[in-house]
C-alpha cells in the first residue's frame, strides 16, 4: 500500500509510518502580530519538478507583490528564501475574524508529464519542528518509493 492508500482509509488525518506521524499537509493558526512567513528550500531532489503549495484562510497571501488566497510556488522558479506576506482584510468582517487565520502548506510535484500531482501514491509529510520558531517540512513526492528528503523546507514566520 502507498501513503495515499493510508491516507484514504484515515479520511486524510495523519498516519504513523515508520514510527513517525506522517501528514498530508501542514496548517497552523496565524498569530494575529505575523506579517509573513519566509519559505527557504534546504533541499530538492532533481528526480521532479517540485511546487510548494500554500492556502490561506481569513486573510489574503501576498507573493511578489501578487495577491491571492492559494498558490504554487515552484523551487526551480523562485528563490529561495521567498517571502510570503499575510494581508488582512481590508474591512473588519471582510474575510472574517483575524483570530481564524490559517495558513496551509503541502507538496506537489511535477514528474515531467506537465501534469501537477498531490496527495497521491507516495505523498506525504513529516513535521520537525525547530529551534528560533522555524518548522522544518521533510517532504515526500508521490512518485516511486517514500523518500522524506525529496523536498525539504524551512518555513519561518516573522
Amino acid at each position: 500500500m502507498t501513503l495515499g492508500d493510508w491516507f484514504v482509509r484515515s479520511a486524510g488525518k495523519p498516519i504513523e509510518f515508520d514510527g513517525q506521524t506522517v501528514h498530508m499537509s501542514h496548517e497552523w493558526a496565524v498569530p494575529e502580530d505575523a506579517q509573513g512567513a519566509e519559505v527557504a528550500v534546504v533541499r530538492a531532489s532533481p528526480r521532479v519538478r517540485h511546487g510548494i503549495n500554500l492556502s490561506a484562510r481569513d486573510m489574503t497571501l501576498s507573493i511578489n507583490g501578487h495577491l491571492m488566497s492559494k498558490a504554487i510556488v515552484w523551487t526551480d522558479a523562485a528563490p529561495s528564501p521567498f517571502v510570503v506576506e499575510f494581508v488582512p482584510p481590508r474591512s473588519p468582517g471582510a474575510l472574517g475574524d483575524v483570530a481564524r487565520r490559517r495558513i496551509r502548506v503541502w507538496n506537489s510535484w511535477d514528474d515531467g508529464s506537465g501534469v501537477t500531482h498531490a496527495w497521491v501514491g507516495n505523498a506525504g509529510i513529516l513535521i520537525d519542528p525547530q529551534p528560533n520558531k522555524v518548522v522544518r517540512l521533510h517532504c515526500s513526492d508521490g512518485g516511486g518509493e517514500i523518500d522524506f528528503e525529496s523536498l525539504v523546507l524551512d518555513i519561518k514566520m516573522f
